[in-house]
């Protein structure tokens, strides 16, 4: 028996959702919470709340309204995505979308590239790593590049990076350049995570040294943990950088970050 309408996407996380884990072509809305999906044309895509949208296809999502981002997990990876007459479609990328009811939409790029297409620009506008664009079809309708802006995606970052959660210890940094110099993200209650890069091909074996402490690793492997060359990894970077303009007793942090994808 040929199923008519096979899944396209699976869950791999949600907030206040209470979704199936396979997704199929169709409509979604949510008004509460965020969820997390991986397409099988290779796109992990988060999702918050209020938001409507419909999944075309796996790699295929028109965006009726909330926010939305996306990262593509392996070569080959394509996604797009369009909100009414806009087009995003990814060229090896991460990039987010903040689309309203009143017609207005913001698209910014964390990393590598889109190509954006609309009736309202002549030709395909390329938008890259650092770079957003404002879309409106209302009002006086028009598409123009804007300053970086990443505010609207600051609850989906995390998911967008592959992170599930984070304890109120941690701070987590935008994707994409900093909006700011390294040495000035300073803090005396928190430390910050800050991810570097996204599926990374491993050029050379290496040999990753676990602490005896991390006791939610899977099967509790030996160190040092052997990556093959070849293999694709996240990797972040966490730092504490105390505020050296306050005085006082020496602090003691203690957080957690959990990530259930690869």
């Amino acid at each position: 028996m040929v199923d008519c309408n096979p899944a396209v996407s699976e869950i791999t996380f949600q907030r206040d959702a209470n979704w199936k884990h396979v997704m199929r072509a169709g409509e979604y809305s949510f008004s509460s919470g965020a969820v997390r999906f991986e397409t099988t044309a290779g796109a992990s895509v988060s999702v918050a709340a209020p938001a409507r949208f419909k999944l075309v296809a796996a790699d295929r999502i028109e965006l009726a309204s909330g926010r939305l981002t996306a990262r593509m997990t392996h070569l080959g990876a394509r996604l797009t995505v369009k909100v009414r007459d806009l087009e995003v479609t990814d060229l090896g990328t991460a990039f987010g979308i903040d689309a309203n009811d009143a017609g207005r939409a913001l698209v910014s790029v964390f990393d590598g590239l889109v190509a954006v297409k609309s009736q309202l620009a002549a030709g395909e506008l390329r938008l890259a790593r650092g770079e957003s664009l404002v879309h409106d079809d209302v009002g006086t309708p028009g598409i123009e590049k804007t300053s970086y802006n990443t505010v609207a995606f600051r609850e989906l970052w995390p998911l967008t990076a592959g992170i599930d959660e984070a304890s109120h210890l941690v701070e987590f940094l935008p994707p994409g350049p900093l909006l700011r110099p390294l040495r000035n993200y300073r803090a005396n209650d928190h430390v910050f995570l800050f991810p570097e890069r996204q599926a990374a091909v491993v050029q050379q074996p290496l040999s990753v040294d676990l602490s005896a402490d991390v006791h939610a690793w899977p099967d509790s492997p030996a160190s040092p943990y052997p990556i093959m060359r070849g293999e694709r990894v996240n990797t972040y970077l966490v730092f504490f950088q105390p505020d050296s303009s306050g005085r006082g007793a020496v602090r003691h942090l203690s957080g957690e970050i959990r990530s259930s994808i690869a």
